[in-house]
């Protein structure tokens, strides 16, 4: 799932503001968030303000020259007045005015001039706003978080690769894919015992309706899924790769946090350290075998019509 990073972007050049809105999309979505902006071309009334602010703001874009008597510097002086201390960066291509700007010494502001090099100065400071609201501990709960919506996805692909098998090649799927069940089971613990027949002689109702399955068996399972779908070579191999990322997150879920002599958070695993960036890196490469596993169900869905 995406997350939501919301903007109000306070500019009265709309075509400057699409340009660096879709640079910074893309940017977002890349560190797996989804870009809402609230773009304003005139500097709004305290009620206003009020309004957008309670919704959820992340991020002030203000140029300081609106326009008008009231500079975008008069604005973020407003905006602090009511209480709100959300992070702002004023911008402007006036020297002088942010010059004058910064005379008024606000709190939480950095400080941009209104040039090509603009969308890369706000993607440096939304990267140190994501960092406040959410820790080494809540990136690695949001790592878990992907891992759960992978499960339904997952289920689909073997279900569409037994949907796609036919006679003594079905029997064979559902005979291999339950015999790893099963085996798995009898090596982790007494559970296989409590399988009740009706899920021993049902497919889909061992695969949907159970939580004896880990996820690496169902991975198994939908790599040979894969396969009988006569998913592509890039799919598959992104599928292959799916195994080292649940390796790296049952680590990182299992190890302990501490800070390091240089200040850092990190959460000590079996195998490695790992920083924010490490546990950003796992959330990604989760919705990238999601998306994936979504491209291959789309893939066989179009092949049937």
């Amino acid at each position: 799932m995406k997350l939501d990073y919301n903007i109000l972007w306070v500019d009265g050049v709309a075509d400057w503001v699409e340009a660096g809105k879709d640079e910074l999309a893309a940017y977002l979505f890349s560190r797996g968030f989804e870009l809402e902006v609230a773009h304003l071309r005139r500097a709004p009334s305290s009620a206003e303000m009020l309004e957008l602010m309670l919704n959820r703001c992340h991020l002030l874009l203000i140029d300081c020259n609106l326009g008008e008597k009231r500079t975008g510097a008069d604005l973020l002086e407003t905006i602090r007045g009511q209480g709100i201390f959300t992070e702002a960066v004023l911008y402007s291509s006036d020297p002088d005015l942010l010059k004058k700007a910064k005379k008024k010494s606000l709190e939480g502001v950095y400080w941009a001039e209104k040039d090509d090099n603009f969308a890369d100065k706000a993607k440096k400071i939304i990267d140190l706003t994501i960092r406040k609201v959410m820790d080494l501990s809540t990136m690695r709960s949001l790592a878990v978080a992907e891992m759960a919506d992978i499960v339904p996805v997952l289920n689909e692909v073997i279900l569409q690769g037994d949907k796609k098998a036919i006679n003594e090649e079905c029997k064979r799927f559902r005979r291999k894919f339950i015999d790893v069940i099963f085996k798995s089971l009898r090596e982790r613990s007494k559970t296989f015992e409590n399988i009740s027949p009706r899920f021993r002689r049902n497919f889909t109702s061992l695969l949907t309706e159970t939580n004896y399955m880990d996820i690496s068996v169902r991975w198994r399972a939908a790599v040979y899924a894969a396969g009988l779908l006569k998913a592509d070579e890039e799919s598959v191999g992104v599928l292959n790769k799916y195994i080292g990322v649940l390796n790296r997150l049952n680590d990182i879920t299992s190890g302990q946090a501490e800070k390091g002599d240089d200040g850092q958070e990190r959460i000590i695993g079996k195998f490695k350290p790992y920083s924010w960036e490490d546990a950003l890196k796992i959330r990604l490469d989760l919705l990238k075998q999601r998306d994936n596993l979504i491209k291959i169900i789309k893939a066989a869905d179009n092949e049937e019509n």
